[in-house]
C-alpha cells in the first residue's frame, strides 16, 4: 500500500499508512524491533499476525474480522484457516470460533481449507465466491446454527465431512460443476430434506455422503435426465431409500417432437430416439 517500506530488523517504523503514523512511540527505539517486526511505531503489527485497530477491527492480509458484528472476511486461501489461532478476536479457542457469525469469502479465493470453520457454532450465513473450487474436509463440521449455503457454479469438490452435523441446514442446491461430494459430507444434517442436482449426470458419491439426514425429503434434478436419476442410483449412492425423486419442470419455450426435445434459450437440441436425428429437421 502506498507509504510502506520494506521490512527491516532493528529498524524503527519510517512508513505511513491509514493504520500507522509512523511515529516511535515513547517505550520503544529503534533497537526494540524483534525479527520479523513491521515497523517500531505506535500501532504495531508482527508480519503475519493481526493488527487491532483504534475500530477494533482486527486486519491482516489474510482476513478481517469485526467484533462488533461477528463479520469474518477471508481474502487469500491461507485466511480460512490463519484466523482460527488469532487471539486478538479471543483468546480461548471456543470463544474465538463462536465470535463468528457470518462469513464472506472474497473473490479469488478457490480454497477452503481443513477444518476452516470447524465448530463455529454462531455461525449463520456464507457468502461463497464464484472463484471456489474446493471445500476441503471439516469445512463447516459441527456449524450447527448455518441454515443455507449458496454452493457457486465452479465447485467441484465437496471434502470429507464437509459439512457434518449441520442441523439448520435444510436444502443444498449442487451446481452442475460439482463432481464429487467425499464421505459423510452432508452426515448428520438431521434436517436437511431437500437436495437439487443441476448436471445432466449425477456427481461421485462417497459412502455415507448423506447419512443421518431427514428421513423423508426430496431429490429434484433436470428435466429429462430420468435415465441417469434413477431409484437404483437413489437408493444404493445416496442411501435415500425413502425419498422422492422429482424432475423439475421443462424450461421455458422448450420444443417437444418425436425423438427429440429442442430449447431455444440455449440452442440445446436433445435427441431421444433414432427418429429425432432427422424429425427435428422440419420443425
Amino acid at each position: 500500500e502506498s507509504g510502506h517500506i520494506e521490512t527491516v530488523e532493528g529498524q524503527p517504523c519510517t512508513h505511513t499508512c491509514e493504520l500507522c503514523d509512523g511515529s516511535v512511540s515513547e517505550t520503544s527505539g529503534p533497537e526494540s524491533t524483534s525479527a520479523g517486526h513491521e515497523g517500531d511505531c505506535d500501532t504495531v503489527k508482527a508480519l503475519g499476525a493481526s493488527l487491532l485497530t483504534n475500530d477494533k477491527l482486527i486486519v491482516t492480509d489474510d482476513y478481517t474480522f469485526d467484533p462488533d458484528s461477528g463479520k469474518l472476511t477471508i481474502i487469500t486461501n491461507d485466511g480460512t484457516n490463519n484466523w482460527r489461532s488469532d487471539t486478538n478476536i479471543a483468546v480461548n479457542d471456543d470463544a474465538r470460533y463462536n465470535a463468528v457469525l457470518s462469513v464472506v469469502i472474497k473473490r479469488g479465493v478457490t480454497e477452503i481449507g481443513d477444518s476452516a470453520f470447524n465448530s463455529c457454532e454462531n455461525l449463520t450465513t456464507v457468502d461463497l465466491p464464484a472463484s471456489l473450487t474446493t471445500i476441503e474436509r471439516d469445512a463447516f463440521f459441527y456449524c450447527l446454527r448455518l441454515s443455507a449455503v449458496d454452493l457457486p457454479y465452479g465447485l467441484t469438490t465437496i471434502g470429507n465431512m464437509a459439512f457434518y452435523y449441520c442441523q439448520s441446514l435444510t436444502r443444498v442446491d449442487l451446481p452442475a460443476s460439482v463432481e464429487t461430494i467425499a464421505g459423510s459430507g452432508f452426515y448428520k444434517c438431521a434436517n436437511l430434506a431437500e437436495l437439487t442436482f443441476h448436471s445432466d449426470d449425477p456427481p461421485r458419491i462417497d459412502y455415507s455422503a448423506f447419512d443421518g439426514v431427514a428421513g423423508n425429503g426430496t431429490i429434484k434434478y433436470p428435466y429429462g435426465k430420468g435415465t441417469a436419476y434413477t431409484e437404483d442410483w437413489k437408493n444404493d449412492d445416496l442411501e435415500l431409500p425413502s425419498w422422492m425423486l422429482q424432475e423439475q419442470g421443462a424450461p421455458a419455450g422448450l420444443v417437444t417432437g418425436e425423438g427429440y426435445t429442442f430449447e431455444p434459450s440455449t440452442g440445446k437440441l436433445t435427441i431421444t430416439s433414432n427418429e429425432g436425428t432427422t424429425g427435428w429437421r422440419t420443425d
